[in-house]
């Protein structure tokens, strides 16, 4: 999904949680984003959150709650 040219990956280790922090390489996306980062329920390896940094340390946080996988999708959820 990511090349390793692209990104510098670190990843780290909690009692709950794993979580990838992925850094740009590029100059040019680097000026847009200083990193986001994934935190994974160790549970069930599940996407629990994403963090967006953005290069003055504002960031937008993301948390996944109330999932349901696989569900039933009524048909008219389709229709014109």
């Amino acid at each position: 999904m990511f090349s390793d040219s692209d990104f510098t990956v670190s990843f780290f280790k909690s009692s709950k949680y794993n979580k990838a922090v992925f850094i740009p390489k590029d100059r040019k996306i680097a000026s847009y984003i200083a990193s986001f980062e994934l935190l994974f329920n160790k549970n069930d390896a599940q996407v629990y959150e994403v963090k967006m940094v953005e290069p003055s340390q504002d960031f937008t946080r993301i948390v996944f709650s109330n999932r349901t996988l696989n569900g039933p999708v009524n048909d008219s959820v389709f229709s014109n």
